[in-house]
């Protein structure tokens, strides 16, 4: 009887020095599982290091590994691409994926071909149920176990513990089955991890999971885009949630549009933050008025929030303006900001004063509204001003 085909397609960009450990890894798990010849495809995006070069040239001496350039960078492009590629080129009867980076333990494949073996259409790589390990840093294994467990409670798929892991496995026939057109590839987050398990769940697919052991990479540095992928797991958990209640509303693609503002916002909540505590002290503690202590207190948070949108809102924006004039100009438009807070600040000052009043017999300050009065068109002018004027985008040759 002629074995099946199974193509282990592992995506990859800048991971030459995992990259041949790993193929060799793989190919060596043939005659582990009887019934099963292993291949694997390396679907690359054009990696700068030279991972391409390294694995066309291993595809050459060896039948069993395949390349494929995806040209354009994004995980799953890269995985998409290589599943059709495995599917109508190296006609797959099995479908995994595995990452690049020794994060995973190729030695686990058998574990999942088993299941296969067993007439399960999808197998899930989980740390969660017995036998599964998370050695990974303790801020990543909250981040893990919160995304599973959105997604989970969200969706409504509980008998999937683990739904972020790329390590994976679909028959042929699963994977066609599947609506590849709900699933959220584009782009360079990780949702296509959890996407896959929410369409084979559609699809009515025969699921299991397998314990994996997932540890720290032992070469080069994770590509995700930690913050992009958190608003892209809650967006699309809602949606799927949404969809459940035969509410059709692309709450994913609003919310991929909205994350410069979404992270701007989160910044300006910390900015908010350290403009109270310094609003409060300088009236408490030096007796300034209010308007004076609003002036001293903003001009703290302002510099807070520049070093914040530098390093997070807009890294990844490119922009003509180097760092001291970006720090320039925000300064010159949080002047504008500081004028309006200002302004609404001794308006109200001069119209109400300094009284209080009671709520449930707590003693509410004036002032206290008068800050947060503040809040909805500083942000407003901030957000524009910066998005158009300090982060403008560069525009293209």
């Amino acid at each position: 009887m002629k074995n099946k085909k199974v193509v282990v397609v592992t995506p990859t960009y800048n991971e030459k020095n995992s990259i041949e450990k790993v193929i060799k890894l793989i190919v060596d798990q043939n005659g582990k599982v009887p019934g099963y010849e292993i291949h694997v495809l390396v679907s690359d995006s054009s990696s700068p290091d030279g991972t391409g070069e390294i694995a066309r040239k291993i595809a050459d001496k060896n039948e069993k590994v395949h390349f494929l350039d995806v040209k354009e960078r994004g995980l799953g492009l890269a995985i998409v691409k290589g599943y059709d590629f495995a599917l109508q080129k190296l006609h797959a009867d099995v479908l995994m994926q595995i990452d690049a980076d020794l994060q995973h333990d190729p030695n686990e494949i058998p574990l999942f071909l088993q299941k296969i073996n067993q007439g399960y259409e999808y197998v899930q790589g989980s740390r969660f149920i017995k036998g599964g390990e998370n050695k990974i840093s303790l801020p990543r294994q909250i981040f893990s176990f919160g995304a599973s467990f959105i997604c989970r409670a969200l969706t409504g798929i509980w008998q999937i513990s683990d739904f972020t892991p790329s390590y994976k496995a679909y028959t042929r026939q699963l994977y066609l089955r599947m609506d590849r057109d709900s699933i959220p590839w584009q782009g360079t987050t990780f949702l296509i991890q959890p996407a896959a398990v929410v369409e084979a769940y559609r699809a009515k697919a025969k699921m299991i999971e397998v314990p994996i052991k997932f540890s720290n990479r032992r070469a080069d540095r994770s590509k995700n885009e930690v913050a992009n992928y958190i608003i892209d797991i809650i967006a699309y958990s809602f949606e799927v949630r949404l969809s459940k209640w035969d509410i059709k509303f692309p709450v994913l693609y609003w919310a991929r549009r909205s994350k410069t503002f979404i992270k701007f916002g989160t910044v300006g909540v910390i900015g908010t933050l350290v403009d109270f505590v310094f609003y409060k002290l300088f009236i408490a503690k030096f007796g300034f008025p209010p308007p004076t202590a609003k002036l001293f207190s903003t001009s703290i948070a302002v510099q807070n929030n520049f070093f914040f949108n530098s390093i997070w809102t807009f890294k990844r924006r490119r922009t003509k303006n180097n760092v001291f004039t970006r720090w320039l100009l925000f300064n010159l438009v949080s002047s504008g900001g500081l004028l309006i807070s200002y302004g609404i600040v001794y308006g109200l000052h001069k119209v109400y004063g300094d009284g209080a009043f009671n709520i449930f017999g707590w003693k509410f300050a004036y002032n206290n509204l008068y800050f947060f009065a503040t809040i909805p068109p500083l942000m407003t002018w901030n957000f524009f001003m910066n998005h158009f004027i300090t982060w403008k985008h560069e525009t293209a040759n």
